[in-house]
């Protein structure tokens, strides 16, 4: 079937929603033969040499394409934010976002939000998907509406009657807003294991959006996604399909569950079918929970990646930290060469004052400009635990420069 024209993968029925459209590697020597004679060994000394020369030689050859391989992010690239790149508000828990500017200069930003009144750990059970907009990549932004979400009393239908984790894209014209949704009883854990992966669609990012009556990405029993599929991240690769990376849940305990970790779909179209791939990764062995809240994206023939690393597992400076990987396919991962960090969980306001660690730094998502390149860095930030409620959380947009060459 279609809707608004655009093919919707056979199955999930899709349903409008009312919100209205307003313009808004050491080499080592080879061992040679133990010499019998003098003029053995200087026959037999000439070969190693030259092998250890031929070996010492590949190891700079490796050594200088790992350096070639295009950085397009560093921890030298993160500029002092502006006390106006701040999207706060003192009654609602604000939490990740994620921007997309149209030919008109408009800056459509989409967070997750969610009542102070709830407490902070009600983004599992009342999160909602609002839509604001901005002359400024870097804000300040005006929230105008909730699009979708906001909990079972609101949605008692709706298998995503909570929605939370939303990433736009546009592609050939269209717009995407993928979403971690959820609906139960009010249960946090019910709640939690009930995630999957949604998405909805429009024509412009003010709406009105579509959304489908299943999820896109749901879980498969007895696989590393066995429990909860959330998190997700889309990027066109260079070969032009989609890559959605996302978290999940194994079997285990309950009402936890087993490990958490990062896995891949793919599909020929933002809408699916998404065809799960094998494997994982972000991984670290003997750790339950080493990485949460990813960003991916495709630059200059290359996967590049900011994950979040819980305690020290991918760089031994930090215990938390946002942390750069790479990959020429999207399935096999490593931390950039040379220092992988990104930045610890810190903030440098551009009035010259630090903030040397917050909670929590969450949700990494970038903008890049018409060019490609990297210009904005969005940030969830929590100052303090989560169980401070008069600590609400809020975004900062990061400004970027270009990493030195």
């Amino acid at each position: 079937m279609t809707a608004g024209g655009v093919p919707v993968p056979a199955g999930p029925k899709a349903h409008a929603l009312s919100s209205s459209p307003r313009h808004l590697k050491k080499p080592g020597s080879l061992p040679g033969q133990r010499p019998t004679s003098r003029s053995s060994t200087i026959v037999n000394c000439l070969p190693s040499a030259l092998c250890r020369c031929v070996a010492f030689s590949a190891a700079l050859s490796v050594a200088a394409a790992a350096d070639s391989v295009p950085r397009p992010l560093a921890a030298e690239s993160l500029r002092p934010v502006p006390k106006t790149a701040v999207l706060r508000d003192p009654d609602w828990h604000i939490w990740g976002a994620s921007m997309l500017r149209t030919a008109d200069g408009v800056c459509h930003l989409f967070v997750a939000r969610w009542p102070k009144a709830r407490t902070f750990d009600a983004w599992v059970s009342h999160s909602e998907i609002a839509y604001a907009t901005s002359s400024d990549p870097l804000g300040p932004y005006t929230i105008h509406r909730r699009l979708f979400g906001g909990g079972p009393e609101l949605n008692p239908h709706d298998w995503d009657a909570v929605a939370h984790n939303v990433h736009a894209l546009e592609s050939d014209g269209r717009y995407y807003l993928f979403y971690t949704g959820n609906t139960a009883d009010g249960d946090w854990w019910r709640h939690r294991n009930a995630q999957r992966i949604g998405v909805a669609f429009a024509d412009h990012p003010a709406g009105p959006w579509t959304r489908l009556d299943r999820p896109i990405v749901d879980v498969t029993p007895g696989s590393w996604d066995h429990q909860i599929a959330n998190c997700p991240i889309v990027t066109r690769g260079p070969d032009g399909r989609f890559f959605l990376v996302y978290k999940g849940v194994a079997d285990g305990q309950q009402p936890f569950g087993g490990n958490v970790r990062m896995g891949l779909a793919i599909a020929d179209h933002p809408l699916g079918p998404w065809v799960k791939q094998p494997g994982t990764f972000f991984d670290a062995p003997g750790v339950k929970f080493p990485s949460d809240d990813n960003f991916v994206w495709a630059q200059d023939g290359w996967f590049h990646a900011i994950i979040k690393d819980y305690g020290g597992h991918f760089q031994d400076r930090f215990k938390e930290a946002l942390v750069l990987f790479r990959s020429r396919t999207a399935r096999s991962w490593e931390p950039v060469s040379g220092d992988p960090v990104l930045t610890p969980f810190r903030i440098a306001w551009a009035d010259g004052t630090v903030m040397p660690k917050v909670a929590r730094l969450d949700q990494p998502p970038l903008w890049r400009n018409a060019r490609g390149e990297p210009a904005v860095l969005f940030l969830a930030v929590k100052e303090t635990g989560d169980k401070n409620n008069n600590d609400v959380s809020y975004n900062i947009h990061v400004p970027l420069a270009a990493p030195p060459r």
